[in-house]
């Protein structure tokens, strides 16, 4: 009997190690996909500031011509 109730304190302890391990994982993707999403928005925003400023621009020859 004593050996079932070990094998039971293990599993539990076990049991709460993946558990603490899952909220980090949890954190760290939750951090990455606010990542992601930044920079999303900012490629987004370079990619319309880039075709804002390009038509400002003339269209001549740089200057090593």
């Amino acid at each position: 009997m004593e050996d079932l109730e070990g094998r039971i304190v293990d599993l539990e302890i076990k049991f709460t190690h993946q558990e603490d391990l899952i909220d980090h994982l949890n954190k760290i993707v939750t951090a990455q996909q606010f990542t992601i999403e930044k920079l999303e928005k900012q490629i987004k925003d370079l990619k319309l500031e880039s075709t804002n400023s390009g038509s400002d621009l003339p269209n001549e020859k740089p200057p090593h011509y």
